[in-house]
C-alpha cells in the first residue's frame, strides 16, 4: 500500500515538474546558455525569459484560474478532453503573441520559430481533442525532443547531453502518465509523435538552409549553422543588437504594464465572484434564521 502511494506521488511529481507550461522555460534556458544564443547580453536574455514565462506560464495559469472559478473546467488538470478547448485556444494565442513579441529582436529567428512550433502543437491537440483524448504532456515532450534534435543537426551547440536527458525524461513522463491512469499507450504515443512531427516540420526549412521568407541562404547544415551563429555572436549583435537593446527597456515596461492590467482583471473577477458567493451565503443564513424565528413563534 505504502509502495503504491510512493509510486503515485513520484508519478504526480514527474507530471508537475515536466508540465507543458514549464517546458518552454526549460528549453529557453538551455538555448540561452548552451548555444550561440548565449552571446546575447544579459538584459536581452532576461527579456526573452520574461516573455516566455509570461506567455507560457503566467497568462495560461491565470486563465485556468478564471475558467475554474467560472465553472468552465472541473479540474486544473483538465483531464476531460471536452473541457480542453478554451485552455488550448488560449495557449495557442499566447504562443503566437510570444512569437510576435520575440520577432522584435530580428536575430532571434530560431526562437521565434520555436514559439510558432509550440502554437502549432497547441492547435494539433485542440483539433484532436474534439474527437479523441491525446496526451498534452507527451506532446510537449515530443516537441522538446524534436527541438534538441534540430539543434544537434544544425550544429550550433553541443545538445547531445540535453537530448539524452530529454529522451529519458520523456520515458519517465510516459510511464508516469500511464501509471496514473490518465492515458493509455496509444494516447501517449500519439502525443509524443504529434509534437515531434509538428516541431520537425516547422524547422524543416531552417534545416535545409532556408530563411523565414523562403529564400535560400545556403545548402545543408553548414549554411544553417552559419546563419544561426552569426545571429548569436557578439560581433553580429553590434550591428543590430544596439538598437534591439534600446528597445528592451521600453518593451519590458510595456509587458509589465500588460501583466499588471491582466492581474487586476483577474483580481476583480475573483473579488466579484467571492462577493456574490458571500451575498448568497448571507441570504441563505438569513432565511435559516428567519425560519427558526417563525418555528419558535409557532411553538409559543
Amino acid at each position: 500500500m505504502n509502495e503504491a502511494m510512493n509510486y503515485t506521488k513520484l508519478s504526480n511529481g514527474i507530471s508537475w515538474v515536466l508540465h507543458p507550461f514549464l517546458l518552454p522555460v526549460y528549453l529557453m534556458a538551455v538555448l540561452l546558455t548552451m548555444t550561440t544564443f548565449s552571446h546575447y547580453p544579459p538584459n536581452v536574455k532576461f527579456y526573452l525569459l520574461w516573455v516566455v514565462a509570461l506567455y507560457a506560464i503566467i497568462i495560461p495559469l491565470l486563465t485556468l484560474g478564471v475558467l475554474r472559478s467560472l465553472g468552465r473546467i472541473s479540474d486544473y488538470r483538465i483531464d476531460d478532453r471536452k473541457e480542453r478547448f478554451l485552455p488550448l485556444l488560449v495557449g495557442a494565442v499566447c504562443y503566437v503573441l510570444c512569437a510576435i513579441t520575440i520577432a522584435k529582436i530580428p536575430s532571434a529567428i530560431f526562437l521565434r520559430k520555436f514559439m510558432i512550433a509550440a502554437a502549432c502543437c497547441e492547435v494539433l491537440c485542440l483539433v484532436v481533442s474534439f474527437y479523441w483524448k491525446i496526451s498534452l504532456h507527451l506532446t510537449g515532450m515530443g516537441a522538446a525532443v524534436a527541438l534538441l534534435v534540430v539543434m544537434n543537426v544544425v550544429g550550433v551547440g553541443n545538445m547531445l547531453v540535453p537530448l539524452m536527458v530529454a529522451i529519458l525524461c520523456a520515458g519517465a513522463l510516459a510511464s508516469a502518465r500511464l501509471y496514473l491512469g490518465c492515458h493509455n499507450g496509444r494516447q501517449v504515443l500519439a502525443g509524443f509523435c504529434g509534437g515531434f512531427a509538428v516541431t520537425g516540420a516547422e524547422f524543416d526549412g531552417l534545416i535545409r538552409g532556408h530563411n523565414v521568407d523562403g529564400g535560400v541562404v545556403g545548402h545543408g547544415k553548414s549554411a544553417c549553422r552559419d546563419r544561426l551563429g552569426n545571429a548569436g555572436r557578439e560581433k553580429g549583435l553590434t550591428q543590430t543588437g544596439r538598437a534591439e537593446q534600446q528597445q528592451i527597456g521600453g518593451i519590458l515596461a510595456e509587458f509589465c504594464g500588460i501583466s499588471l492590467a491582466f492581474a487586476q482583471i483577474i483580481f476583480h473577477i475573483f473579488a466579484r465572484r467571492n462577493t456574490a458567493a458571500a451575498i448568497r451565503a448571507g441570504g441563505v443564513k438569513a432565511h435559516v434564521e428567519l425560519g427558526k424565528v417563525l418555528v419558535g413563534n409557532r411553538q409559543h
